[in-house]
């Protein structure tokens, strides 16, 4: 599911990647879990509404916890190497942590306890 904002332009929103990172499966239920109606959460789903409001961005990235930055990738154009809009390049995916912490020995469950919450800014043992 990959959001086209203008091909021109090269900018796309990139949701699938944010989605994947937060164990999120179905794109639709995360749309109607924060309050979009079926016809808006479908489109959003599908990928194939076409303006995304300053609104819509802020809700989604409030409750997926990220910046719009983590929402927008660039697609090099005809802009020079080095160009600030290369800044917006990442990765295609994130790890998918829910799908590799199944493989994690338990002994060492609490190594990734504690890195997760060093990287969380909450450095107290609980």
């Amino acid at each position: 599911m990959i959001f086209i904002l203008n091909f021109k332009y090269m900018l796309r929103y990139n949701f699938e990647r944010v989605f994947s990172a937060r164990g999120i499966k179905s794109s639709y239920s995360f749309f109607r879990r924060i309050g979009y109606g079926h016809n808006s959460a479908r489109t959003l789903a599908s990928g194939t509404k076409k303006y995304i409001s300053l609104k819509d961005l802020y809700l989604m990235c409030k409750h997926l916890n990220c910046t719009p930055h983590d929402l927008i990738d660039y697609i090099p154009g005809s802009e020079p190497e080095g160009h600030a809009l290369y800044a917006l390049q990442k990765r295609e995916s994130l790890v998918d942590l829910f799908n590799q912490l199944k493989d994690v020995p338990l002994e060492k469950m609490g190594e990734v306890e504690e890195a997760i919450r060093r990287a969380n800014g909450n450095h107290k043992a609980v």
